[in-house]
């Protein structure tokens, strides 16, 4: 077969060039404007952190627990393990509360309503502003992942970014690689990437697939419409929209397409940061004693995950949760402004009856 022939690769960017394109947040985008923080969106985040870690067991219990007040009729031995553990929890929670809980909550082993509000009452909440700092984090390593395998994938003059494009020689002291590179993911990825031998051209199986990827319809980035299926989903659609409005931003990448391989790797780093977030999370209520992680719990986790990290230096730090809390206060204003210039509903004043004498 005879060899693709290939244009010279296109002057490399620069690392402040690579910073400004990573800390665009809206690019326009088959003619809307799309906003790169929140494309991994945060419903994405909410039903994993929730559903699928912190708030697991619980959501397990209740489950079951919900089938035995509507009858019972379809409860399973797995369902009958659950209330039972779900008993023992509670009592053992009821040894050490306050007087008021142990009054509201004392009548959980016999009565299966109670047993539903004590149960409930073991779930974590989530501030907005909680799930914004951390969808923005993950939207930020995403892309600076991403742009950096591009570029390698130009160096090399193929139009497929695989995984072994993604130069983590050069990743490890970037801006976000604290957030990403202590993951089983990355280590694997490293260790045997270093085993591949670099591939000189596109491999024809590898483009099809991207090519077929390309055809996939974007993801619906409305997140907050969607329901509630399952807790950890597969983020292809996301990451590949990422990729499609990265590219469209920048004209260098206009040929280059995304491997199914990569995706796969983002999105199991995704997960694993994810996994991160939680047991950090999880830590910070325990030691405060407190049942809700909202904006300050989020930006704590975030800087200690950020510092859990070789290289890591306080300035990085510092310039990350600068951006995070910057966009907060943006979104935070912008939802007082829409709040002020909503229209005010006047309530019709009752008009006085008037009796004939």
């Amino acid at each position: 077969m005879a060899r693709k022939t290939r244009s010279p690769p296109p002057t490399p960017l620069t690392d402040e060039e690579i910073s400004a394109l990573m800390l665009k947040n809206v690019v326009e985008y088959k003619g809307k404007s799309i906003d790169l923080d929140s494309v991994i969106t945060r419903a994405n985040v909410k039903k994993y952190l929730t559903l699928g870690k912190l708030n697991s067991k619980p959501e397990t219990w209740l489950t079951s627990i919900n089938k035995s007040i509507a009858g019972g009729e379809d409860l399973t031995p797995e369902d009958e393990s659950n209330i039972a553990e779900a008993k023992e929890a509670v009592a053992a929670f009821l040894e050490d509360c306050s007087k008021t809980q142990q009054t509201k909550f004392g009548g959980a082993a016999s009565d299966t309503a109670v047993l539903k509000s004590a149960v409930s009452s073991f779930k974590y909440k989530f501030s907005v502003d909680a799930f914004e700092i951390i969808t923005h984090v993950i939207n930020l390593f995403v892309r600076e992942i991403i742009i950096h395998a591009n570029e390698e994938c130009l160096a090399t003059k193929l139009r497929v970014v695989c995984p072994n494009h993604v130069p983590w020689n050069k990743l490890h002291t970037k801006l976000m690689a604290g957030v990403y590179f202590n993951t089983a993911a990355v280590y694997s990825e490293i260790h045997t990437g270093e085993e591949e031998d670099e591939a000189e051209e596109d491999d024809e199986a590898e483009e099809a697939e991207a090519d077929a990827a390309e055809a996939e319809p974007d993801a619906d980035l409305d997140a907050e419409a969607e329901p509630v299926v399952a807790p950890k989903i597969k983020l292809r659609q996301y990451i590949q929209t990422m990729f499609k409005a990265i590219r469209s931003s920048e004209e260098r990448f206009n040929e280059v397409k995304l491997s199914q391989k990569l995706i796969k790797v983002i999105n199991d780093i995704i997960y694993q940061v994810l996994d991160r977030y939680a047991n950090v999370l999880k830590t910070l209520l325990d030691v405060s004693a407190s049942k809700t992680v909202n904006g300050k719990f989020a930006l704590h986790a975030t800087k200690n995950i950020l510092q859990d990290h070789i290289f890591a230096t306080d300035d990085k730090t510092r310039v990350v949760l600068d951006v995070v809390q910057e966009r907060l206060e943006r979104i935070q204003e912008e939802a007082s402004k829409r709040k002020e210039d909503a229209p005010v509903e006047e309530t019709p004043v009752p008009t006085k009856k008037t009796t004939k004498k």
